[in-house]
């Protein structure tokens, strides 16, 4: 018997420590029913118990019933129950609902609901055996009072009844007392270790799980909302599909702007790269002089030895020449070697220029693709492949009907490679480094020439604080200096050359260099420039308007003239010999003034040339830039500001024709002496 009451001492005082639940009547006979209904409630979340001595009659004995119904009230809580409880930490951490992040109040008074207090939760009940209790009596007051293992949470009936001395409470208070005093005291350091360390992991996981409850809980309502409509729930759901279904279809079907007609990026293509299959295959747009449209693909021409793209725009006059060139010559060119044209533009401006020129080569048109495997910046830009490969990018100075037929037949042949380039967004950003880091933002005004940049391009940026000329010679800043008295067009028949043929050739391209279609030439062009051409930087903090920026300019150039050449420039009017556009017949000329508001239009060709709706300074200007080995400067002396039309056949390159055609329309050019200003560079000192 007393073993027996050891027993069930002990285990009612390990399930209080653990639980801290005041029974009302202390011990119930069966411990394992207890446990099991107690773990089943907390894993609901009930933490409040209301009248346990009602919902106990069922399983009281008749004999009972009445007694327990006299019972006061014996509604009581779990306290110090939280999810920092050690039972909590070990059996339902992470099966039962929501956790909180700190635990709710941990003592209440009998009559003290927790239901009022924030973060509570339903009210639960327990159902305890009050069997055992009616036979053996409660422990005294102050030893519950005194014990640190029992919560002292009762009502002031069960206080009451811990007065009644019995047999049997002596022995069950002997049976406590020894445990209070030995087998507990040998316990609780273990079992205080193991709470401390189930309370720190749990309050670690409930902060963790706090910060996210709101999030869930969030989702969860949404979720639950969605779901009480149907068709609301189904028809978002569809949406979303469509939505999605949708964006793939169009990423899938959108080529990117790096990539081909299949979706695939495309890789520029240099001198040796081998052309793949992607390109061979893919369609391309075509238009010939007749304007017949056709698509192709280059497939076509994959077995042919030589295979020359030809980048032209409409407005590239040496691209036309060109393709006229090999056009005419066509006949003459290997059958095992083809020439394409290809355009950025529309088929009918292509079309147009094919038929005005009479090219018989069909062009492909509204190009894309091919322009990003071949990227260039400038025209003419042509890419010969020979054998699959590509063999030459060049610019097409150098491309002949000898040069065609000897590559087809594996001869050597002298094509120079293209200059490099930029474009004019990236020279635009282009920064040269300031040679003084210190003065950066401390600058008010800061000139100075420096040497060409290594790239095909002729440029000039011009903005209210700065001035840059990329790639002139010292002769075209001289010209840009003084563009007010001495017209671009035929400048270099309004120069006075005072000064040594030797210092002319550092100033000045060579005319034989010009337009030449050797390679030695070429090569000698090429060398000229990287050594003779300039660059001109101008920069102010202060706005500066177009004649400051000149003038700065031209005591730049001054200053570089001196130190550089021993030499200096001015403008002059000089009476000089030059070719003269005047009236031969005032009465006939009127018939070609223009009257009707037509656009503007000028054509030229080999011994053609129109003009619709535009002034005779067009015609001067063209007439200077075809005879630009004539010492004798062009000019006009007419008087006449307005627009004409005309039709001249006639070889432009040959005044004393053009005479005899402008003859027609009242016109006449003849050579005479006249007052002209001109741009006069001698050396230092031969009129100081």
């Amino acid at each position: 018997m007393m073993n027996t009451l050891k027993l069930i001492a002990f285990l009612k005082t390990y399930i209080t420590y653990i639980f801290q639940v005041p029974v009302k009547h202390y011990l119930s006979t069966d411990i394992v029913l207890f446990t099991l209904l107690l773990r089943k409630k907390i894993r609901q979340g009930k933490t409040y118990f209301k009248g346990t001595s009602i919902l106990l009659k069922k399983r009281y004995t008749s004999d009972f019933q009445n007694l327990i119904k006299m019972e006061a009230s014996s509604d009581f809580c779990l306290p110090n129950f939280a999810p920092a409880s050690a039972f909590h930490a070990i059996g339902i951490e992470f099966s039962s609902g929501f956790h909180r992040a700190t635990p709710i109040k941990t003592r209440c008074r009998p009559d003290e609901n927790p239901m009022k207090r924030r973060n509570s939760v339903v009210i639960g009940y327990l159902t305890v055996d009050y069997t055992f209790a009616q036979e053996t009596h409660k422990l005294d007051y102050s030893a519950t009072l005194g014990s640190p293992l029992l919560s002292p949470c009762y009502t002031q009936g069960q206080l009451n009844d811990c007065t009644s001395p019995t047999q049997q409470k002596q022995a069950f208070q002997q049976v406590g007392e020894s445990r209070l005093t030995y087998g507990v005291e040998s316990e609780r350091s273990v079992l205080r270790f193991f709470k401390s360390i189930c309370k720190a992991l749990v309050f670690r996981a409930n902060n963790l799980l706090g910060l996210l409850d709101p999030v869930v809980q969030r989702a969860l309502k949404c979720l639950l909302f969605v779901a009480d409509y149907k068709r609301a729930y189904r028809m978002i759901l569809t949406c979303l599909f469509l939505c999605f279904v949708s964006m793939f279809s169009l990423s899938a079907q959108t080529p990117r702007k790096d990539s081909g007609a299949d979706g695939l990026s495309i890789k520029s293509l240099e001198v040796g790269s081998i052309i793949e299959n992607q390109l061979w295959n893919m369609p391309l747009k075509t238009i010939d002089h007749t304007k017949v449209e056709k698509t192709i693909t280059l497939q076509k021409y994959r077995g042919k030895k030589l295979l020359i793209l030809d980048f032209w725009t409409v407005w590239c006059a040496p691209c036309i020449r060109k393709l006229k060139e090999l056009s005419a010559s066509q006949t003459l060119i290997d059958t095992n070697a083809v020439v394409i044209p290809v355009t950025i533009n529309d088929a009918h401006a292509a079309g147009r220029i094919l038929q005005q020129n009479n090219i018989g080569f069909s062009s492909i048109y509204a190009d894309s693709l091919l322009r990003k495997y071949f990227p260039h910046v400038s025209v003419p830009h042509q890419i010969w492949i020979k054998d699959g490969r590509v063999a030459y990018i060049t610019d097409g100075n150098l491309t002949s009907v000898a040069n065609i037929n000897k590559l087809v037949h594996n001869k050597p042949v002298h094509l120079l490679p293209k200059s490099a380039e930029i474009n004019r967004e990236e020279l635009r950003n282009l920064s040269k480094p300031d040679i003084d880091s210190n003065r950066i933002g401390q600058v008010i005004l800061s000139s100075e020439f420096a040497k060409s940049l290594p790239y095909s391009v002729f440029a000039k940026f011009d903005t209210k604080y700065s001035l840059t000329l990329y790639n002139h010679s010292v002769l075209g800043l001289l010209l840009h200096a003084n563009r007010k008295e001495i017209p671009f067009v035929g400048m270099r028949n309004r120069v006075i050359w005072n000064v040594a043929d030797s210092t002319r050739y550092w100033m000045e391209l060579p005319a034989e260099l010009i337009n030449t279609k050797e390679y030695e030439k070429e090569n000698a062009l090429r060398a000229w420039k990287s050594s003779n051409l300039y660059c001109y930087y101008l920069k102010s903090n202060e706005m500066l308007d177009e004649q400051q920026k000149t003038d700065l300019l031209k005591l730049d150039l001054a200053k570089l003239l001196e130190l550089k050449f021993n030499a200096r420039s001015y403008v002059a009017t000089s009476r000089v010999e030059a070719w003269c556009l005047y009236i031969r017949d005032a009465a006939v000329f009127k018939k070609c003034y223009s009257k009707s508001g037509a656009t503007g239009k000028i054509k030229a060709d080999k011994g053609y040339f129109s003009l619709v709706n535009r002034p005779l300074q067009s015609l001067v200007s063209y007439l200077a830039d075809n005879n630009y080995k004539d010492k004798l400067p062009v000019t006009d002396v007419t008087g006449y500001a307005g627009n004409v039309s005309m039709d001249l056949y006639a070889d432009t390159k040959n005044l004393c024709a053009v005479d005899a055609a402008l003859q027609r329309y009242g016109l006449g050019i003849k050579r005479d002496t006249i007052a002209l200003p001109m741009l006069v560079i001698e050396r230092r000192g031969d009129h100081d």
